[in-house]
């Protein structure tokens, strides 16, 4: 008789240790979803224009949202502080990685239509993202030639660095920003030119 309800509460121990285990490996591999592979910057420009991926300027949210390979959602604290005037402000569930910097990607629709697509990076103090912006500022000017112009800030509070490419239409634009009291980042966009 002993031996039977110790098997059973073997038994029992196990398909608990197996749920247990099922929920921690559904948690990881929710989490790695979440996570999207390396950014692309080939993904800015179609060869004659620059745009992300293969959205279309001036398309609807609703539309975008079909073509995308992962869910946007309404930013509502940019909508609030930030919307005016018929922007809408939409951001990726899903963080992205570009040589070991996190961004978050950020569409502008600016009366329903797509104006502007932006990669925000908080980037880590501890590494050297001088030389990481460097490095893509290199791969940039490898893939699309030289920019249009640079652009540099070196007033207070902060500074900024960086260079724009431009067709007649479209424009690519990456910026650094630093600062004594301000957390380096950096903002890699496309957009639309009014």
């Amino acid at each position: 008789m002993g031996e039977k309800r110790n098997f059973k509460g073997f038994l029992i121990a196990a398909i608990l240790a197996l749920i247990v285990l099922a929920a921690i490996g559904m948690f990881l591999f929710s989490k790695r979803r979440q996570f999207d592979a390396e950014i692309s910057p080939e993904r800015l420009s179609d060869g004659s224009e620059y745009k992300f991926d293969k959205l279309n300027w001036g398309i609807s949210a609703a539309e975008a949202a079909k073509l995308l390979s992962f869910d946007i959602v309404k930013d509502t604290y940019r909508n609030e502080y930030e919307g005016a005037g018929g922007t809408v402000f939409y951001t990726a569930k899903n963080s992205f990685m570009l040589d070991g910097q996190e961004a978050t990607l950020t569409f502008e629709f600016e009366d329903d239509g797509l104006a502007i697509v932006q990669y925000s990076f908080r980037l880590d103090e501890a590494s050297a993202y001088e030389q990481w912006f460097v490095a893509l500022t290199e791969e940039l000017l490898g893939l699309y030639g030289k920019e249009s112009r640079s652009i540099e800030n070196t007033g207070s509070p902060f500074c900024s660095k960086g260079y724009v490419w431009e067709t007649d239409a479209t424009m690519l634009q990456i910026t650094l920003i630093t600062g004594e009291s301000y957390n380096p980042s950096a903002l890699i966009g496309v957009a639309r030119k009014p």
